[in-house]
């Protein structure tokens, strides 16, 4: 891999995970996500509600995300992830994290599930 990129965990208030999700709405880039589902207007594409694990976010409260330490320090204008409450340093590289789970899983599946889901399209 051509950065020495770790893998971090971030303990993100709701506000933050707004913020997540308008980032990738606003960007329309690809980025992966686990767990998060962004629903959104289908005739403006704003913002409707955040769910993780199946519950709606909560401002107040917080979550824990996996991220790398250049996201993690506001590359990428991710400057959202920069308000963190906490950050835990996993010191395990990027490529070691690919390196396990591809020994453990040598087929690379292919996962269909869409994680910004359009409401109100009927």
């Amino acid at each position: 891999m051509p950065f020495e990129n770790e893998a971090v965990v971030l303990e993100l208030k709701g506000e933050q995970i707004i913020e997540l999700a308008n980032y990738m709405l606003a960007n329309k880039k690809p980025h992966p996500l686990a767990g998060i589902f962004i629903h959104i207007d289908a005739k403006t594409q704003q913002l409707k509600n955040v769910y993780i694990n199946g519950k709606i976010v909560s401002p107040e409260k917080t979550y824990l995300i996996v991220t790398n330490d250049y996201l993690a320090q506001g590359g990428d204008s991710m400057v959202f992830f920069t308000k963190a409450v906490r950050t835990y340093t996993m010191d395990y590289k990027l490529r070691n994290v690919l390196i396990e789970y591809f020994k453990k899983h040598p087929e690379l599946p292919v996962i269909t599930t869409q994680h910004i889901i359009e409401e109100g399209n009927e």
